[in-house]
């Protein structure tokens, strides 16, 4: 693996030679804003401003024509802090990243939730794509959250949800 993500808290326990990615599971309840120079401590710096880049995700957008596209970093601390706050993200908490990595989707996934200590879960694809495995999937892992892409969701709607499903109040 080449970066570990990690709590700083464990760092001093870990024998891992590669960046520690970010350290810091902030949440809302601390009673303190996470700041956004905690989201780029791989690349070694110690501080980076609100406004520099937090990350590019590449698009051909409506255009066809690749680009990359350079997300702040106060633009990613805004979506995991509003995300926290509607869904009441909590380290108990159990997610899934359905998205594929390269859409943006992934980003609402993973952030908000790693940030406050929750879980993420990956389905295998087979599942991941076969709306009653899915949702057998959900209920063995006892998920609480979820984001199930449109098309996938409108296939799952009709489904008879598992009694057990967490997830099944979302």
């Amino acid at each position: 693996m080449s970066a570990l993500l990690t709590q700083q808290a464990l760092c001093d326990r870990l024998q891992f030679h590669a960046p520690i990615a970010m350290w810091s599971a902030w949440t809302l309840g601390s009673g303190r804003a996470p700041h956004a120079s905690l989201l780029n401590r791989a690349a070694g710096a110690a501080h980076h401003e609100p406004e520099e880049s937090g990350y590019v995700i590449y698009t051909s957008g409506s255009t066809g024509t690749p680009k990359g596209v350079e997300i702040e970093h106060t633009s990613l601390v805004n979506l995991i802090t509003w995300h926290q706050r509607a869904y009441g993200v909590t380290a108990a908490d159990r997610a899934t990243q359905l998205a594929a990595p390269a859409f943006d989707a992934s980003v609402w996934e993973l952030w908000p939730y790693l940030t406050a200590g929750a879980s993420i879960h990956i389905p295998d694809e087979e599942t991941r794509l076969s709306p009653p495995k899915l949702l057998a999937w959900l209920a063995a892992e006892k998920i609480t959250l979820t984001f199930i892409p449109t098309p996938l969701a409108e296939k799952m709607i009709n489904q008879p949800w598992p009694e057990d499903c967490a997830c099944a109040r979302c």
